[in-house]
């Protein structure tokens, strides 16, 4: 696999993954580690919203979904009626998916967030399925198409992965999230920051020598690579 990788053309010095061509969102939100229970109900919910379309599509949606969704205040997602549901797909305003089944999903969701919030903290249970810590690539490519083949014994950084179907068993079969199959949860993984998926040279992979202070700031023990794990994971 070569090791070639993009240099940032505004001659701001920054080594970056290649072929990433939203270089903002590459920079302040891919592979970023959110722990803030706003913040991935929100990100949880826009990945429900992706099935069969792109995420750039829903990605430029988000602010219209922050207004109709309450700005992700779970408590009153989850307590929102069909009423309020069937009154958005009434609406002349074409950045809210006109999908009821995907609508109401996320109030859905909202309801059973709620309950793991009181249980366990929802933070700490989308974060427990990698044990509290990033997981961090340290395989090199060349190319996103190179990037989503599956690399690594457990295929970690892919187009799914142990963590995402593991996550699937427990939220979809058995707690019933709706929208959130294993390829859905593993782009939530990687967008997200639980699985670090940035080439080893990037200044956003915290293994990397040209890494940002916020990213060294981040504890070393706790980074982890797939190459260091000795076996998979299993659903």
């Amino acid at each position: 696999m070569s090791n070639a990788v993009d240099v940032d053309h505004l001659d701001d010095g920054k080594v970056r993954c290649p072929n990433f061509s939203d270089r903002r969102y590459h920079d302040e939100v891919w592979g970023h580690p959110v722990t803030d229970t706003v913040r991935l109900f929100e990100m949880l919910s826009l990945c429900s919203q992706q099935a069969g379309l792109s995420w750039k599509l829903v990605w430029s949606k988000r602010d219209a979904y922050a207004k109709a969704f309450h700005n992700w205040d779970m408590r009153r997602v989850a307590s929102m009626g069909d009423e309020e549901v069937d009154a958005l797909l009434a609406s002349a305003d074409p950045r809210v998916l006109k999908s009821r089944k995907k609508l109401l999903a996320i109030v859905h969701n909202a309801k059973i967030a709620c309950k793991i919030e009181d249980m366990e903290g929802f933070s700490s249970f989308i974060w427990q399925f990698v044990d509290g810590q990033p997981v961090v690539n340290d395989v090199a490519f060349s190319s996103r198409a190179e990037h989503e083949k599956a690399e690594g014994p457990c295929g970690t950084f892919g187009v799914t992965s142990s963590y995402s179907a593991k996550m699937e068993q427990r939220m979809k079969k058995e707690l019933g999230f709706k929208f959130l199959g294993s390829i859905t949860l593993q782009a939530f993984l990687l967008q997200n920051g639980l699985l670090n998926g940035h080439h080893p040279k990037c200044f956003c992979n915290p293994l990397s020598q040209s890494a940002t202070p916020r990213k060294r700031a981040m504890p070393q023990q706790g980074l982890r690579s797939w190459r260091k794990r000795r076996s998979c994971r299993t659903s």
